[in-house]
């Protein structure tokens, strides 16, 4: 639920909107109204909300338009949400609003639907309930439709633009990063490893036999295989940890705070658990993993931190090499990487 200030509003949900407001917070039922109506003189809060400073004293058809200038300025679904509660909330014959609202028989309320929360899938459906006072102007309920109209609008644009943004860095055969999306995830990591002496580790796995799969199997069975690799990476990692298709069938998986040790466990983990859900029934699924871990990076370092990435990764090709020379089915560790260990 959202809570309101006489001179600012205030969410408890969302930390997009600025915080560092003077004054009190009353609960539930309070109107944004008489200090909200305050001189345009009075110094100017921070963005985001400078936008709605003095809107509530201004004439109906202004306030609307600040209003829907201020939704139109949020960035991804969560914003519009709580930019809707904070702004409908400023309306003349609006009495609060509610997040935690449910659609009801109350004749002074109006509500639109909002969804489930999408980053949390368990979460019930959610509610934007508008209640206006009693008893309302016709005129109050003609305004505040047309806003939440407005704001459905706007919800639906940053949703779907939010869908967009993630389809082009995920994979959409394994739902895993791809490349691209990676690529700025490695360099973040490689970073902290290199300033302020994180562990990290990067396994790089390939699909035993993979072309033969697709071969005698089909690429439907190739994909199938794909797709139950990825599913047990997921469920092995940790949400900290970044699991990525580089292409073809060669993926791999980003350890923050890992070492070899801990990365060959992982492995293990991963390969333990192919073993159980195997897709191709007649063929057993295996995977060949390379591990590399930062013990290599004041070797393999440079300026170019492009050059430095490829370095760590072709350290992890060298361990996978190793692992396939080796018969396969195996997580073999950088051989410089145990000495960096056993020193």
């Amino acid at each position: 639920m959202l809570l309101w200030s006489p001179s600012a509003v205030y969410s408890t949900r969302s930390s997009r909107l600025p915080s560092d407001r003077s004054g009190p917070v009353s609960g539930r039922g309070t109107h944004a109204s008489a200090a909200a109506r305050s001189s345009e003189t009075s110094p100017q809060p921070a963005s985001p909300l400078r936008i709605l400073y003095g809107a509530a004293a201004l004439p109906d058809w202004q306030l609307f338009a600040r209003i829907v200038d201020f939704l139109l300025r949020a960035r991804g679904p969560e914003e519009v949400v709580h930019r809707a509660a904070a702004s409908l909330g400023l309306l003349p014959h609006v009495a609060w609003t509610d997040l935690d609202g449910r659609p009801g028989e109350d004749p002074c309320s109006l509500s639109l639907f909002l969804g489930a929360d999408e980053r949390q899938p368990a979460a019930e459906p959610r509610w934007l309930e508008v209640r206006l006072v009693d008893p309302p102007p016709q005129e109050a309920f003609a305004q505040v439709t047309s806003l939440l109209g407005i704001v459905e609008q706007v919800l639906l644009r940053e949703r779907d633009a939010e869908r967009l943004a993630g389809a082009a860095y995920t994979d959409p055969l394994t739902l895993l990063w791809n490349r691209r999306g990676f690529e700025p995830l490695f360099d973040q990591a490689l970073t902290r490893a290199e300033r302020h002496g994180e562990q990290l580790a990067l396994l790089v796995c390939d699909i035993d036999h993979f072309k033969t799969i697709n071969d005698h199997y089909g690429h439907a069975a190739g994909d199938r295989a794909l797709r139950c690799v990825a599913d047990v990476i997921r469920s092995v990692i940790r949400p900290s940890d970044v699991g990525v298709r580089l292409g073809g069938d060669e993926l791999a998986v980003l350890l923050s705070g890992a070492s070899a040790p801990g990365a060959a466990a992982v492995a293990q983990r991963i390969a333990a658990a192919l073993v159980s859900v195997n897709p191709l029934a007649s063929r057993a699924l295996t995977l060949s993993i390379g591990i590399a871990d930062s013990s290599l990076l004041p070797e393999i370092s440079s300026d170019d931190r492009q050059q430095t990435a490829a370095r760590f990764f072709a350290a992890a090709d060298e361990a996978l090499y190793l692992s396939k020379t080796a018969g396969r089915n195996q997580a073999t560790v950088h051989p410089r990487c145990r000495e960096a260990q056993d020193g």
